[in-house]
């Protein structure tokens, strides 16, 4: 049986809404499944609320988000929490019929279909370098506004008090975070981990704890067994569909003192914006692709090389320490952003 409607909705029924979008034909069976969805994704976000960091293996399955299939951009506004953080960021001028990138993209990638959706007005990102690569796909006359906010954990809340986050500093003392590259459901990142793991050895010498942060993906897949086995303490802030992500990761962030990784991504220039210095440590990763998938030409590809490459060169050192070229690479990719004191900075001697 045949349910028609027409309102002006974008997204599920329990979710974001959306004036310019006319839903005509909807079955039964779609609105309870979508209806279903949505309340699974309120249990269990009250649930997320209360878990945190150190309790990684309660993030053995994602939270399963809810929005209309064809609505791809909706949906993935809650990825990460990126939403909270971006209305934290905006305030009363946040606009409502939106996307936002999930992530920071490299090498010109624009995720075209979200892009252009007709019940968006705005798409919310990083930088004017993001800015400019969607512009170049669809042209200085694209509908769209596009409003650059900078690296988007600036924004999120902590995860705990203060105070609690003062008596863990006191209780963990120097720390070291290390972030091993992830996998996801279609894709398998390998790495050499006998590799990996001698740096953080040497690193650890320096560090009275080390804490290896996971996504909840790779704890689902047992990629932490061999952390554990060398004894490191294993951390998560989640999975991707977590709204309370962000929050776990500036509160970890701002815990290091110094932060590693073995590959680009994200969390870089978030460990920078956050007053936490960082290190790569260049190694070769594998990407295994589970199911086909089109393949970036010749000319994406070497420009993805080269704005690796940039970036590995200014975070080659281990020394504790933020350089002005880690500052001015950061605010190229990831925006723009002013450091500011840590939430202990008062507290330690």
């Amino acid at each position: 049986m045949t349910l028609f409607i027409r309102k002006q909705l974008c997204g599920g029924f329990l979710g974001d809404t959306c004036q310019n979008w006319t839903l005509t034909q909807i079955m039964y069976k779609d609105v309870l499944k979508y209806s279903i969805f949505g309340i699974l994704y309120h249990i269990m976000r009250l649930f997320r609320m209360h878990v945190d960091y150190f309790h990684p293996e309660r993030f053995s399955h994602d939270i399963p988000l809810y929005a209309y299939p064809y609505l791809p951009g909706i949906l993935g506004n809650k990825c990460y929490g990126n939403i909270h953080a971006i209305k934290n960021a905006t305030g009363k001028n946040f606009h409502k019929h939106c996307m936002i990138e999930h992530g920071l993209y490299f090498a010109e990638y624009v995720l075209k279909d979200e892009c252009i959706m007709p019940c968006i007005d705005t798409i919310y990102t990083y930088s004017n370098y993001r800015k400019n690569a969607i512009l170049k796909e669809f042209g200085k006359n694209f509908d769209k506004e596009i409003i650059m906010v900078g690296p988007y954990i600036q924004y999120a809340d902590y995860f705990k008090s203060k105070d609690k986050l003062k008596a863990l500093k006191s209780q963990l003392g120097k720390i070291l975070l290390v972030f091993p590259t992830h996998s996801f459901e279609d894709c398998d990142d390998l790495y050499d981990f006998n590799q990996f793991s001698q740096c953080i050895d040497e690193m650890a010498k320096d560090y009275d704890t080390v804490l290896i942060s996971m996504i909840g993906y790779d704890i689902q897949q047992g990629f932490d067994k061999k952390y554990r086995n060398k004894g490191y303490r294993i951390v998560s802030s989640g999975t991707r569909n977590d709204p309370y992500f962000l929050n776990r990761q500036r509160d970890l962030m701002e815990l290091a003192d110094m932060t590693i990784s073995n590959n680009i991504g994200t969390h870089i220039g978030y460990s920078i914006c956050l007053g936490t210095p960082h290190y790569i440590f260049n190694q070769d990763i594998t990407s295994i692709k589970k199911a086909a998938s089109a393949q970036a030409s010749d000319h994406l590809q070497a420009i993805r090389d080269r704005e690796y490459a940039e970036i590995k060169a200014v975070f080659n050192s281990r020394e504790p320490i933020i350089t002005p070229e880690q500052i001015a690479v950061v605010k190229k990719y990831w925006g723009p952003f002013e450091i500011k004191p840590k939430f202990y900075a008062n507290t330690q001697e």
